[in-house]
């Protein structure tokens, strides 16, 4: 038996075709066959269909090197430009060497929903998987700080269930096929980004409807997640601001080696607000008091545009709510905006790299070292380990004291699991979690 017709019996391969592009494939075909020596209709296929599953979570197209669909489909530059040329693909955004790439969407006439076609050419199966794995090496060697997770992200498999989630909407369907395609064909992603030095992989970039379907070893995965990640890693600034100036660019970090610490009432109350997971219940009533009446979840995002956004307010209601937090946290709003300097986005840059630091850094291998054998990945501010009463705890454990080691808070965390099966020990969880009244500041 051939390699090629062995690969084929041990694992399916399937490819994610728009159903417009189904309809209209020999039309498509006959167009870009005449510019490609060799056309080979599969090729054609593939070359739609890692568009197809290079989707983000947002909607958003998403960037795609050219070189890696050459690396997985024999003439690959010509199967994608001719798209281009036949008005299937639209390519969008800049191209700068090295640093970024564009970005390709299906045009408005073939946009549809996706068909899953099963690929029976055993050759191309083979190039692709060949190009994987020597991709996966060269991802794994410029991962920093994610080693430790990649063996785990290596035996991601996903659970048949993920069908239900399909519900006959197109966007939101093919989001959901092309997640779990890319499992199902072993496309495992990880990379870290050079803004924030988060580690990226295909568990951050899917639903969070569709983490109850993963599996590592067979096991069922919960999120142990640290609530309200960004205002709490914030604290750290207004409470020793030295700790993390190895983080930021360099004139920040030096910022932030001098800033002085206040230790004014607004910045006790602001601490332990955050500390105990009540900050955006305090703002939400503060703002209905000054007559702006909002949901908690519209307060939480004007906190967010508050606390992370450009200090000058574009809306009459962003001027209203700034106002309001200012009045309620001078310092805060000082010290905050001191940090943000004339560029408001190296703060949430800042705290995402604090994130990265501790997640990486300190959680993960701390995990790795400690207990080898226990599941462990990161989706930016949790961590994912496998459905086990001792495992949790464990990991629940690190988590806890590497994050209160630099901020000196311990932080509030929430679970992300199906509560029908694992209600037996739900109690054992809310009694092992958190002590609001943990704080530096009293």
């Amino acid at each position: 038996m051939s390699k090629y017709k062995q690969l084929s019996r041990n694992k399916k391969y399937y490819q994610l075709i728009p159903l417009k592009i189904i309809d209209n494939i020999d039309v498509i075909a006959n167009t870009i066959r005449p510019r490609i020596k060799g056309f080979n209709l599969d090729c054609l296929k593939e070359t739609i269909s890692i568009v197809a599953r290079h989707t983000e979570k947002s909607g958003k197209p998403a960037r795609l090197k050219k070189q890696y669909v050459i690396n997985l489909v024999p003439q690959g530059r010509e199967y994608l430009d001719g798209l281009i040329r036949a008005g299937v693909l639209k390519r969008s955004g800049r191209y700068i060497v090295g640093k970024q790439c564009y970005q390709y969407e299906f045009s408005d006439e073939y946009k549809s929903i996706y068909v899953r076609e099963l690929l029976l050419n055993n050759k191309l199966i083979y190039r692709i998987r060949r190009a994987w794995d020597k991709l996966r090496e060269e991802r794994k060697a410029a991962v920093r700080g994610g080693n430790e997770q990649v063996p785990w992200l290596l035996k991601l498999t996903i659970d048949p269930g993920w069908k239900t989630l399909l519900t006959g909407d197109a966007d939101w369907d093919n989001h959901i096929l092309a997640a779990a395609t890319q499992i199902e064909n072993g496309e495992i992603r990880y990379s870290v980004d050079t803004t924030s030095f988060r580690f990226h992989s295909n568990v951050t970039n899917m639903s969070k409807k569709m983490r109850e379907y993963i599996r590592i070893d067979n096991k069922q995965l919960l999120n142990i997640d640290v609530s309200n990640s960004q205002p709490y890693l914030s604290t750290i600034l207004l409470t020793d601001p030295k700790k993390a100036s190895f983080l930021g660019d360099p004139s920040l970090n030096m910022l932030l080696s001098k800033m002085q610490v206040s230790k004014s009432k607004d910045v006790k109350r602001y601490v332990s607000l955050v500390s105990r997971g009540q900050f955006y219940e305090f703002m939400q009533t503060r703002f209905k008091i000054n007559g702006v009446d909002m949901s908690r979840d519209e307060a939480k995002k004007q906190c967010f545009r508050l606390l992370f956004g450009s200090k000058w307010a574009r809306t009459e209601i962003e001027k209203q709510t700034r106002d309001i937090f200012r009045k309620a946290f001078p310092n805060v709003y000082r010290i905050f905006n001191q940090v943000k300097g004339k560029n408001y986005e190296r703060f949430p840059i800042l705290l995402q790299r604090i994130e990265s630091y501790l997640m990486l850094e300190k959680v993960v291998k701390t995990v790795h070292e400690q207990h080898p054998d226990i599941i462990c990945i990161t989706i930016h501010d949790s961590v994912m380990t496998g459905v086990m009463t001792d495992e949790i705890f464990a990991v629940q454990k690190i988590l806890k004291n590497e994050f209160r080691k630099f901020t000196g808070i311990t932080p509030k965390l929430t679970y992300e699991f199906k509560l029908d099966k694992y209600r037996s020990y739900k109690k054992l969880l809310d009694y092992n979690t958190y002590d609001g009244t943990t704080s530096v500041i009293n």
